[in-house]
C-alpha cells in the first residue's frame, strides 16, 4: 500500500485535496438540514421570570425616594473649601504637525562636502543664526 502511495503521491494528492475541497463547501457554501439552535431560540417573556420582577420591585421603590435639599443650604456644607486648581490656557501648537518645519532642511544637497551648514537670516538681519522660513546654503570650504 505504502509503495503505491508513493509511486502515484501526485494522485494521493490530488484525491486528498479534492475531499478537501468537497468538505469545505459542504460545510460553508451549502445550508444545513438542521437550523442551528441559536438562531432558532424562542424568546421568552422578560418579565414574567423571578429575577427581573425583583427587579422591577427595586426600581419602583426607587422612584419613590425624595432626597432633602436642606443639606446644600446647611452651614456645614457651606462652610466647605474647594482646593481645586486651576489650570492655565496653554498653547494648541501647529494647526498640521505633519507638515516639515520651515527652516531646517533635513536633507543635505553635497553628500561629498565635510559638512552642509544652513545659515537662516534673524529678524535682526544676522546672518548665521536659524529659526526664520529663508535660507542661506553654505556648503563646505567656505563657499558661498
Amino acid at each position: 500500500m505504502i509503495a503505491f502511495i508513493k509511486s502515484n503521491m501526485l494522485l494521493a494528492v490530488g484525491l486528498v485535496l479534492l475531499v478537501f475541497g468537497f468538505v469545505a463547501f459542504k460545510v460553508f457554501f451549502l445550508p444545513s438540514d438542521a437550523a442551528s439552535p441559536a438562531l432558532t431560540a424562542t424568546v421568552t417573556d422578560v418579565t414574567s421570570t423571578p429575577t427581573s420582577q425583583n427587579l422591577l420591585a427595586v426600581l419602583v421603590n426607587l422612584r419613590s425616594i425624595q432626597l432633602d435639599n436642606t443639606l446644600f443650604s446647611s452651614p456645614a456644607f457651606i462652610s466647605l473649601t474647594n482646593f481645586g486648581v486651576d489650570i492655565a490656557q496653554e498653547p494648541a501648537g501647529r494647526d498640521n504637525p505633519f507638515v516639515p518645519y520651515m527652516g531646517i532642511s533635513p536633507i543635505a544637497t553635497n553628500p561629498t562636502a565635510s559638512s552642509t551648514l544652513l545659515r537662516v537670516p534673524s529678524s535682526e538681519g544676522a546672518t548665521g543664526t536659524t529659526g526664520s522660513a529663508s535660507t542661506t546654503k553654505t556648503t563646505g570650504g567656505g563657499k558661498k
